[in-house]
């Protein structure tokens, strides 16, 4: 009997990632295609923290906008101006 289950233990398992693997590998191609689906898919794997979706189009631009020193006023005390009358 042990050998039985050791052997369908095996079977099982090779199977298993066989069919991962060739799941992975299709939804690798339907990504690649860029249809609505697969942003649906992508979008849906990250409600469950599944994933990390990023255009690679827009990595480039990503990167710009970290480099690009920030505008507008910084938060705190104004600075001290000889000549500023409130």
């Amino acid at each position: 009997m042990d050998g039985i289950h050791l052997l369908l233990r095996i079977l099982l398992e090779t199977g298993a990632v066989l069919v991962l693997t060739y799941a992975g590998v299709r939804l690798i191609r339907y990504a690649r295609r860029r249809s609505t689906g697969a942003y649906v898919l992508g979008a849906a794997l990250l409600l469950f923290g599944l994933g990390n979706v990023q255009d690679p189009r827009n990595e480039a631009l990503l990167v710009a906008q970290q480099l690009k020193p920030k505008k507008g006023n910084e938060s705190g005390d104004p600075p001290e101006d000889e000549n500023y009358t409130p």
